[in-house]
């Protein structure tokens, strides 16, 4: 009887884990930003039929290499984690509305000059939860005002008790 009491308590604990499990990879993101479909489609077009993965060390100076010791200038990596040069202007607001919705997240990045980080800062006001848990990591801030707003807005949303639908971000 203690050790099913006490397994209970051990799931009941997990139920929350179990949760994200279950929803599967992308979900909460599909349901918050509803692009993401169109915006993966886009990628795989602009891959195309055969793409190929690497994985790359990165250089001070932003140029890379790969496994195999091959170099690839700066200009290769997408300095928001995603290129907004698109062929398809749909694409490329797409991509530009996507990078303002990560924005919480890149702003922990060091490598952004200050009109990038401000670009991202007037960002975060679409995902204040979301800056407010993150915002102790970023190594800078240029519009500290801005910041301490979306913070003061999702206390207030979290004591209305305003559901953010990103699961991992709890």
């Amino acid at each position: 009887m203690i050790v099913d009491c006490f397994a209970r308590r051990i799931m009941a604990s997990f139920q929350g884990v179990l949760q994200v499990i279950r929803v599967g990879h992308g979900e909460a993101a599909r349901r918050e930003f509803v692009g993401l479909t169109e915006r993966e489609a886009g990628i795989v077009r602009c891959a195309g039929r055969k793409p190929r993965a690497a994985w790359f060390e990165r250089e001070p100076n932003g140029a890379g290499i790969d496994r195999d010791g091959k170099r690839y200038p700066k200009e290769w990596f997408p300095r928001f984690l995603l290129t907004t040069h698109w062929s398809v202007r749909a694409l490329r607001c797409l991509a530009d509305a996507f990078i303002d919705w990560t924005a919480p997240a890149l702003l922990q990045l060091s490598h952004f000059d200050d009109t990038e980080r401000a670009d991202l800062e007037c960002a975060v006001a679409q995902r204040v939860g979301v800056s407010a848990r993150l915002f102790r990591l970023y190594p800078k801030t240029l519009d500290a005002r801005l910041v301490r707003i979306a913070r003061v807005q999702a206390t207030i949303q979290d004591e209305a008790h305003h559901e953010e639908p990103f699961l991992w971000s709890k």
